[in-house]
């Protein structure tokens, strides 16, 4: 979900996150609050939601879409990229969205982050192997 001036650069942040291997939606919704009914809908079908906002990550319209999902008893992992909860570097426009990681490398890159780790999460883990040793993407090898 890309709010306002981040549009652009979440649709660029989706060819990276695309060309890793994952489906991407992105969405610029009409308005941020009320959060849109629409919006749960398309995250019941999703893994993972993501929310990009030049605003305060802490408190902002990605968080209240985040929590509007959570009420409609969605059960997805919801992470909002903004502006950290801190005083900013100087500088132009373009610096200090680079500073808070909102440009399309910094979106794509934490996107494919938190998109391996739920994909991390999913897999399921046997505890039955021949050997005794537990198998799965969180087994160590000895």
């Amino acid at each position: 979900v890309a709010i306002g001036a981040c549009v652009s650069d979440a649709l660029v942040a989706a060819r990276t996150v695309g060309s890793a291997g994952y489906t991407v939606r992105v969405v610029d919704p009409r308005w941020v609050q009320p959060v849109d009914p629409a919006l749960t809908e398309l995250a019941r079908r999703a893994r993972l939601v993501v929310t990009v906002e030049d605003g305060l990550a802490a408190g902002g319209a990605g968080a209240r879409t985040g929590q509007a999902i959570a009420e409609a008893g969605v059960d997805v992992p919801a992470r909002h990229i903004g502006v950290p909860r801190e005083f900013p570097e100087h500088g132009t426009v373009s610096d200090v969205r680079a500073w808070a990681g909102l440009t399309a490398a910094g979106i794509g890159r934490r996107i494919v982050e938190w998109a391996a780790l739920v994909d991390h999460a999913a897999q399921p883990v046997s505890t039955t192997a021949t050997n005794g040793r537990r198998q799965g993407p969180c087994a160590s090898s000895s």
